[in-house]
């Protein structure tokens, strides 16, 4: 994580993720819009490869993720990849104005 990124991670920023995460009914939802079911063999596979690069399904993430984010985007006649240098997963957090400014261009088209 670089350093001005890190600076944004606070305790009280942890602690709101957290919470929002054990909240009635969120891992429910959660669960709901990905609807790939966990089983126990995946959770198996990622143990045993003990790669930090894994995701939930036990497959190793792809060598370059922004040309998976094309491919996927191309799929899709309306879409739009906007990437974000030097933001990190939540970057409606960590750059508000760009991120708004994103949105708000996408949704006047």
């Amino acid at each position: 994580m670089c350093t001005a990124i890190r600076s944004k991670v606070t305790s009280a920023l942890v602690d709101r993720y957290f919470d929002m995460s054990v909240r009635a009914g969120n891992r429910a939802s959660y669960a709901g819009a990905f609807p790939i079911p966990a089983t126990e063999a995946s959770a198996a596979r990622i143990r045993e490869s003990g790669r930090a690069d894994a995701d939930s399904l036990g497959r190793a993430r792809p060598a370059d993720p922004a040309r998976a984010w094309r491919a996927s985007a191309a799929r899709h006649r309306r879409s739009r990849l906007v990437m974000f240098p030097g933001l990190g997963h939540v970057p409606q957090e960590e750059d508000p104005a760009i991120t708004v400014a994103a949105a708000i261009e996408f949704l006047n088209r």
